[in-house]
């Protein structure tokens, strides 16, 4: 997968995706069309996400069993 970038194209509203912040932090977050970028761990923490500029969908689990 590769990074997307926000001035080429947001992900559609309420997806599940990975966010890189201009930090060069990585969160999994939801998007939502009036809130942007929400991480999942906003509750547990008063650190904003800041500004996002790359985002990608999340990746798929893996398929092996037995792990």
């Amino acid at each position: 997968m590769e990074w997307i970038s926000v001035k080429d194209e947001m992900p559609c509203d309420y997806m599940c995706v990975l966010a890189l912040s201009i930090h060069n932090k990585i969160y999994a977050c939801n998007h939502y069309d009036d809130h942007g970028f929400v991480p999942y761990a906003h509750l547990l923490s008063e650190n904003p996400i800041g500004v996002v500029t790359h985002w990608m969908p999340m990746p798929e689990p893996p398929t092996k069993q037995g792990i």
